[in-house]
């Protein structure tokens, strides 16, 4: 049951809402084309708005939901990689070396500063402000936000990429550098070991097992770090999934028969939930990425 209710929830409690919102819109459509009619259109506007101002209440107030569940989410997956880094870079320090631990060390810290300051604080409230764009744009007949929300999409998107790809960069680079200077000691100390007489062979030979076991050591807790941070974002990822379908499903289901202002909101708060999607992807390969070239600097 607890299973069900993580993953399931979201389903279980907007399938009424979109239930209610097909039936406003059926209705708006039945008094629409009945006032036709008549020869005065205020009728036929004033049912639209009343019908557009419920229908966009519901889904804003539901996408406000749906955006504290992220942010809580993405503060969860914050939380972990705050605890996972001391240790998992701690066994790095044994295995690789100390540059190489203080250099991804640094990285982590960098992108959890990035995580919270770019993702949180911005594009997430970004995402909010577009989608109130995007609905008062089809307040009227004629758009006069459609290129501002539009813009903004194209400001979270561009974001979202700058921060992957500079990650990346900085996670490569530090790939490259920081283990071959780990190298150069590890081999010098090695070196001086197995030139001590009696018992050099003997320290040697002991310190490549441990060296050994400490790799095999840091490889399961990067394993196990990444199979969590996974775990951490699966639920808002399936809820953000399951929302996505559930209004895109319904404005085309109610396109035939509802106003085209109606329906462009409805997908766009579809859309909204899409980028909210994105956003949580984004920011769970970012600290993927990380471990995964933290991980591969042993090799």
């Amino acid at each position: 049951n607890f299973v069900t209710d993580q993953f399931f929830y979201v389903l279980k409690v907007n399938k009424p809402v979109l239930a209610s919102i097909i039936f406003l819109v059926l209705i708006a459509a039945v008094f629409s084309n009945f006032s036709e009619v008549f020869q005065n259109c205020q009728i036929s506007q004033t049912a639209f708005f009343l019908v557009y101002l419920s229908v966009i209440t519901v889904g804003i107030r539901n996408f406000q939901a749906a955006a504290v569940e992220v942010q809580h989410g993405l503060e969860n997956l914050i939380l972990f990689m705050r605890v996972l880094c001391p240790v998992y870079f701690v066994c790095m320090a044994v295995a690789v070396g100390s540059i190489s631990a203080i250099a991804f060390y640094n990285l982590a810290l960098f992108l959890i500063f990035l995580v919270e300051l770019v993702i949180l604080k911005w594009i997430v409230p970004l995402i909010q402000i577009a989608l109130l764009m995007e609905i008062l744009n089809n307040l009227t007949e004629e758009e006069f936000l459609s290129k501002a929300a539009e813009l903004l999409r194209l400001v979270i998107g561009w974001s979202l990429k700058s921060l992957l790809a500079l990650v990346t960069g900085i996670g490569f680079i530090e790939r490259i550098i920081s283990p071959a200077a780990d190298q150069v000691k590890r081999s010098v100390w090695t070196k001086g070991v197995g030139m001590i007489p009696g018992i050099g062979d003997v320290v040697s030979g002991t310190s490549e097992v441990v060296l050994g076991s400490a790799v095999l050591l840091k490889n399961g807790v990067g394993i196990a770090g990444a199979l969590l941070v996974t775990g951490v974002v699966m639920i808002p990822v399936i809820n953000m999934g399951i929302l996505t379908l559930l209004y895109k499903g319904t404005a085309a289901l109610i396109q035939p028969v509802s106003d085209k202002r109606i329906v462009e909101a409805i997908s766009f708060t579809g859309e909204g939930y899409h980028m909210l999607l994105k956003t949580v992807l984004a920011t769970a390969v970012l600290f993927l990425v990380t471990l995964a070239v933290a991980a591969s600097a042993a090799s």
